[in-house]
């Protein structure tokens, strides 16, 4: 558990003894974000497949003070980063979104209404946009930040995110 004001973050990188510029970087990373908050730090236990290495060595031996605690070593290989992240293997999907009409009743009057959207799915980011007669559903989306106002005819779509999990299904709302 963190102190107050304090983040709980997890670090996923190379770190020493492996040689070059991403893992000293990840290294001095983990050790600035340990002075502020709590990090468990996950170190990768390969570089680079050796296919892919054409050096006589992926370890750096020149200076030990790169080294640093980490959880434990995994493997760069994307099944054992799926199950460390998703539990039996299967990616976790983001919650749609809520789209809600709020100040309906004295908005509606005027043709105009008032949209807020929530999401079940802790740390997900919503996004949204607006489809009208002229538009399609190329039209980019945006980070829903607050409620906003929205016009009768328009049609809102939203959707949720979360980092590392797969997206929300399109949510529809079309005002009348």
């Amino acid at each position: 558990m963190s102190a107050p004001g304090q983040l709980e973050l997890a670090l996923v990188g190379l770190t020493h003894p492996f040689r070059g510029g991403i893992s000293h970087y990840t290294t001095l990373l983990c050790r600035a974000l340990r002075e502020r908050h709590a990090v468990r730090f996950y170190a990768l236990s390969r570089q680079y497949p050796r296919l892919l290495f054409p050096g006589k060595t992926q370890i750096d031996e020149s200076d030990r003070s790169f080294r640093i605690d980490h959880e434990r070593a995994i493997d760069s290989i994307e099944e054992e980063l799926q199950e460390l992240f998703w539990p039996g293997g299967t990616q976790p999907v983001t919650q749609p979104p809520s789209i809600s009409v709020t100040d309906a009743g004295q908005a509606e009057a005027a043709g105009s209404f008032v949209i807020s959207l929530s999401c079940e799915t802790e740390g997900a980011s919503i996004g949204y946009r607006f489809l009208s007669e002229n538009t399609t559903a190329g039209q980019p989306w945006n980070l829903y930040k607050s409620a906003f106002p929205a016009s009768s005819g328009d049609t809102v779509e939203a959707k949720a995110v979360r980092y590392g999990w797969a997206e929300s299904e399109v949510v529809t709302l079309e005002l009348p």
